[in-house]
């Protein structure tokens, strides 16, 4: 439950991306959160959502597309629940709004935030990206560099084609993926956005 990629989400990107459209009735994001492992990284979204949209979070389309591999993996982040003593103290009094106690160290996210997720099991080396609609945020953090070079470029040319123009890609800090060999511009430390011609 780091912060740095996710106040950037809410203090740069989320704006951004409603002022592109219009600040409409119709808000509608599209986030995925793609090899989400265990489900820290959509939480974290989550937070960060509802922290800027507040109330007004009900009247939006959004939520959190969440893949990953691993069955037990996604059953975790369905779950939602995390063990207190591996989330920073600061870090976990910005969460006491949105979960819930469970006894023995345990704390699970409440049903109102778990809701706004939809799992789903996918492999990122699919030969087909089956999304009906492109994303406006993707976060893919830490999971390409377990790739070897050609399937890491072919997946990461596929992740630019379901990229919204002017959408984001986000991935780890530590990782050297040159988007910009696939037209992305780099913004921040690990993070990415396709220009709003491409």
């Amino acid at each position: 439950f780091s912060q740095f990629h996710f106040d950037i989400l809410k203090d740069n990107v989320v704006p951004y991306l409603l002022s592109k459209q219009n600040l409409s009735d119709e808000t509608d994001l599209r986030i995925w959160s793609a090899g989400c492992s265990t489900g820290e990284e959509v939480f974290s979204i989550l937070i960060a959502l509802f922290e800027y949209f507040g109330d007004k979070y009900k009247d939006i389309t959004c939520g959190v597309l969440a893949t990953d591999i691993s069955s037990s993996a996604l059953t975790k982040t369905r779950l939602g629940e995390y063990d207190t003593s591996k989330v920073a103290k600061g870090v976990l009094s910005r969460l006491e709004n949105y979960i819930e106690l469970k006894g023995n160290g345990i704390f699970q996210f409440s049903e109102k935030i778990r809701r706004e997720i939809t799992s789903r099991n996918f492999n990122l080396n699919s030969r087909i990206y089956p999304f009906k609609q492109k994303f406006h945020v993707i976060f893919c953090r830490n999971v390409l560099l377990y790739f070897n070079r050609e399937s890491r470029e072919r997946t990461q040319k596929k992740l630019v084609s379901v990229l919204d123009c002017g959408g984001f890609i986000f991935i780890g800090d530590a990782e050297k993926l040159d988007f910009e060999n696939f037209g992305l511009r780099k913004i921040g430390n690990g993070i990415f956005q396709k220009p709003d011609n491409f």
